[in-house]
């Protein structure tokens, strides 16, 4: 295992307050935008799943993240959007 000192603590207790603590069967994040922990995927392979909004192509491109992206679709009228899910792996 390579990580930063620091960070490599913090998800290896993580991982053993889930494992230890609760009977986790996976993890959901909801637009999760920082890089995930090879700690944390490794410890739940293929039990890791990231949901957002489908926005592309119609919002995006330089600029276009977190909120200012949902504020241009309000401000844009559009009625529908779609969902993808994304399961996390290395």
């Amino acid at each position: 295992m390579i990580c930063y000192m620091e960070t490599c603590l913090y998800y290896q207790l993580i991982v053993h307050f889930f494992n230890r603590r609760f009977e986790v069967d996976f993890i959901l994040l909801a637009g999760y935008l920082k890089l995930i922990p090879v700690e944390l995927i490794r410890a739940y392979g293929r039990s890791i799943f990231n949901i957002h909004p489908s926005l592309l192509p119609a919002f995006g491109g330089k600029g276009y993240y977190g909120m200012k992206v949902h504020k241009a679709v309000i401000a844009s009228g559009a009625r529908y959007i779609s969902l993808k899910i994304s399961m996390l792996s290395l």
